[in-house]
């Protein structure tokens, strides 16, 4: 039953590796809680998510109602741009104006989390590292601790505006981390990230990646979290 879903704590974005050897070593392995498990129905195949409340707890409800009334249902990845995201659900105003716009979760004070630090830091933090298998930088200076633009990861779509994320999501198909800490992410794909990277993609010259007719993007047949 896919409610008793369980993983390794480790990471399958492109910190994975280390988190994979400190996984295999410790034999650390966790449940997931039915309400932080999404299930994404594409033609392609089944592509799992594990949300994360602790660092977006807002996206998380909003996105889990979205998903749990059906909104995403039949709705597409209207925007795949090769080597950065895919971006998709309702486009169209009346779904829109029915939910509020978002407060950016994009980091938080530091925390006693459990942090596995990787030992080095990179060209965007000081300290990077993982918290129950999410890539996650630290910064000491700023006193705050966020979830990286890794692949896989799953993020709000929003417009200029920092606060005016809704329902519109995109998943990170290649490293991003220049949007760390600009754009909200809360989640993060487990299994079925190959069916993400087999959608169409847009030119990203033409639209800003938007798939232009005759083309039809690849529907999303339903999201759903596990509790539903």
């Amino acid at each position: 039953m896919i409610h008793k879903f369980t993983l390794a704590i480790l990471s399958s974005l492109t910190l994975s590796l280390t988190g994979l050897h400190a996984a295999a070593d410790s034999g650390a392995w966790r449940p997931v809680a039915a309400e932080n498990l999404a299930i994404i129905e594409l033609d392609h195949g089944e592509v799992i998510i594990e949300l994360n409340p602790d660092f977006a707890p807002n996206h998380v409800a909003q996105f889990s109602e979205v998903a749990n009334e059906g909104l995403y249902d039949d709705k597409s990845f209207y925007r795949v741009i090769e080597g950065f995201v895919a971006q998709g659900g309702p486009r169209e105003p009346d779904i829109l104006a029915k939910y509020p716009t978002l407060q950016n979760e994009n980091d938080r004070p530091i925390s006693d989390a459990d942090f596995a630090p990787l030992g080095n830091h990179d060209l965007f933090t000081e300290q990077v590292g993982h918290i129950d298998g999410f890539p996650v930088g630290r910064s000491n200076q700023l006193g705050t601790e966020w979830l990286l633009h890794c692949p896989g990861a799953l993020a709000m779509g929003r417009e200029n505006d920092p606060d005016s994320g809704s329902v519109e999501i995109y998943i990170v198909l290649d490293a991003q981390r220049y949007l760390d800490r600009n754009l909200t992410i809360f989640g993060r794909v487990l299994s079925g990230m190959e069916h993400i990277q087999a959608l169409k993609r847009g030119d990203r010259a033409i639209e800003s990646g938007v798939i232009q007719p005759p083309e039809i993007p690849d529907p999303i047949l339903s999201i759903r979290t596990a509790a539903a």
